[in-house]
């Protein structure tokens, strides 16, 4: 048997490898280089809980709260083990609410003990419930009308009406209070032979119902892309349509048929509850002789899936009303219309059963199905009054199963978000591997040894030149750090000097005009000379500035080819670290998703029997129909032909009786 605390486990397990990963608390956590985490701040991690809660997606939320309780404000506490109760962590989420009504005061811890009493209401433990609904001594105004009804179906459930009745007179209009009334109604319904206070509780539940805002954060709206004011007009309606047939209910047990059709005849067509009224609509006529407005009343409920209440009977109804009336032909037509009904039902009901033992509840009735094919019972809402429909709303009203076929969803829900995670690794995983094969690639293509060569090669000459430099400096000369322009034009004196020299060893030449060459040109040396002597405190400290920043240059170059050495040694041992870390994760992941199929077939197997043990007790109950309609078919074939029979005897008899007298004649 698939216990409870194997699925508590599992959600707390899924938790925590969760936040592990995918960033997030325990707690709102990234990767970070090496084999650590880096938490996110305490108000980015808080952030993302709140936006997932509010989602009502608790699993994300609960995996992104911080890890440390330092929230940044009471509330988000609240919220954390608010988002635990709804995520089925009850006993953490006990603790965590005890613990802040022992830490605080005032309003956060009102709003603690509230929560535990509700989540102790709901599960059952109405005692506990009591004990912490009775330890508030003040609500915020906004929780207050959720409190107060809360705390009075406690104090019904406990047997006290009338501490219950003298809170619910405090509650302000609007549908808490309606609520609690009706509650107060069905209490009182209990225990009073007269129906006058449940009917003036019921009265006062229905003026009550009007929009006053649906209370802070009760979990209404905002889930499936439904909107807070949508779900609490529904639900405003449905207690409506509630109010109205208990109300026509408890009028036609006082035998005030007028009055209950007056209630009865304003449930919604649309409602859950419409088949109930029909058939007590159909009854306060029946009461009164009236079989014929009783009669559609009652074909109008026929309509129904026979797994409603009252729909059955709806179908004898008619056979009766129409014997009432005398007309036995149409009473025979509705037992074989009944007849074909029960016979049609039974059938449906073998193949939902035969489906369900072949293939299970889960892909039977939540997932695609033959059953889908099976034909509707109307031709307009045809998704929600299908068989398939009609039969998991009948085996969700009890709500043992209907918890269990809760965890079903949420454990498929999990499952899809696992194999969502699977995804994501395996992409991570093969980006990894790529970018490791890369790094590979990369010391192949980039070859550092080389730059280096050149950076030596850089760099010895830089050293030569500083050498000749200092010479210059010591030795006075001028020309050697000269700019280039003064260098060119010493260089074309001494070629002009060689080139004279030249001239004058292979022809004659006018001895004065030689001398008066060679005199201008030791002049123009002179002046280079002298141009390169003013120049030479400039030009060495230009030499200075390009030596320094030649040595920024090669370090800076030097100090990079050091750093892509590193990215190309290191980066694949830390890429390989990351690779095994994600790997470690969806060997988790990939177990944590076989562990939670395990549980869902054991779920799924423990709803299988639950819901093949009901469908076959109701068709118990529709064969007993199916034999009681063809039974009073057979009395009222037979009650026609003794009928029949007596007619012509008595016919033969008078006949004769005639004919003896004419022979007397």
């Amino acid at each position: 048997m698939l216990t409870k605390v194997s699925i508590v486990t599992l959600r707390a397990m899924l938790i925590a490898t969760l936040a592990g990963w995918i960033g997030g608390a325990t707690g709102g956590r990234a990767f970070a280089a090496g084999n650590h985490y880096t938490p996110l701040p305490v108000g980015l991690a808080t952030r993302y809980a709140l936006f997932h809660y509010y989602q009502h997606r608790d699993l994300q939320a609960l995996a992104r709260f911080p890890e440390t309780h330092e929230f940044v404000h009471p509330d988000n506490r609240l919220i954390f083990h608010k988002s635990e109760a709804r995520f089925g962590l009850t006993e953490n989420a006990r603790l965590g609410f005890t613990g802040i009504m022992r830490e605080n005061q005032g309003n956060i811890a009102a709003r603690a003990a509230f929560e535990l009493g509700k989540l102790e209401y709901l599960e059952g433990n109405n005692a506990a419930a009591l004990d912490a609904f009775e330890r508030i001594n003040q609500m915020d105004k906004k929780l207050l009308p959720v409190y107060q009804s809360y705390h009075s179906a406690a104090l019904i459930n406990a047997g006290d009406s009338r501490k219950a009745a003298t809170l619910i007179a405090r509650m302000d209009p609007g549908i808490w209070a309606a609520y609690a009334y009706y509650n107060l109604a069905k209490s009182y319904h209990g225990k009073d032979s007269n129906m006058s206070r449940p009917l003036l509780a019921l009265r006062v539940s229905g003026a009550l119902n009007v929009d006053q805002g649906t209370g802070v954060d009760q979990g209404t709206g905002g889930d499936q892309g439904i909107s807070a004011d949508e779900t609490a007009r529904a639900a405003r309606m449905e207690l409506s349509d509630r109010i109205y047939l208990a109300s026509g209910v408890l009028a036609l047990q006082e035998q005030d048929n007028e009055k209950a059709r007056n209630f009865l005849s304003k449930v919604m067509v649309n409602s859950p509850f419409a088949p109930q009224a029909l058939f007590a609509h159909g009854l306060t006529f029946a009461e009164d002789g009236n079989y014929r407005n009783a009669i559609q009343s009652w074909y109008r409920a026929k309509k129904y899936p026979l797994t409603i209440e009252g729909v059955s009977r709806a179908h004898a109804g008619i056979a009766f009303a129409f014997l009432q009336e005398g007309n036995r032909f149409r009473a025979i037509e509705s037992y074989l219309e009944s007849i074909s009904a029960y016979k049609r039902e039974l059938r449906v009901l073998n193949k939902i059963i035969h489906t369900i033992q072949k293939i299970g509840f889960y892909q039977s009735m939540l997932r695609e199905s033959e059953l889908d094919r099976l034909d509707s019972f109307l031709e307009e809402n045809i998704n929600t009054n299908t068989p398939k429909a009609a039969y998991l709303v009948f085996l969700a009203r009890e709500k043992a199963f209907y918890g269990k076929m809760e965890d079903l969803v949420s454990m498929e829900k999990i499952i899809a978000l696992l194999d969502d995670h699977l995804g994501d690794l395996d992409i991570f995983q093969g980006m990894l591997t790529d970018r490791i094969k890369g790094f590979s690639k990369a010391r192949t293509r980039i070859q550092t040894a080389r730059y280096k060569s050149v950076l030596a090669r850089v760099d010895k000459q830089s050293a030569r030149i500083d050498q000749s430099r200092k010479n210059a400096a010591r030795n006075k000369d001028f020309l050697s750090v000269a700019s280039g322009q003064v260098q060119q034009q010493y260089q074309k004196i001494g070629y002009l000097r060689s080139r004279l020299q030249r001239i004058k060893n292979s022809q004659p030449v006018d001895r004065q005009q030689f001398k008066v060459m060679e005199e201008k040109l030791d002049r123009f040396e002179g002046l280079v000379i002298w141009r390169a002597k003013e120049l030479f405190p400039l030009n060495m400290e230009k030499i200075e500035e390009e030596l320094a920043s030649l040595a920024f240059e090669v370090d800076s170059l030097e100090a990079a080819i050091r750093r892509v050495d590193d990215v190309l040694s290191i980066g694949p041992v830390s890429l390989e670290t990351k690779l095994k870390q994600v790997a470690k994760a969806r060997k988790k992941t990939a177990a944590l998703k076989l562990r939670s199929s395990r549980l869902l077939v054991e779920l799924d197997k423990e709803l299988g029997e639950i819901s093949i043990q009901r469908l076959k007790g109701k068709k118990e109950e529709i064969q007993t129909e199916y034999e009681l309609a063809r039974l009073s078919l057979a009395r009222l074939y037979e009650t026609i032909a003794r009928a029949e029979h007596s007619a012509t005897v008595e016919q033969g008899a008078r006949q004769g009786k005639g004919s003896s007298r004419s022979e007397k004649k």
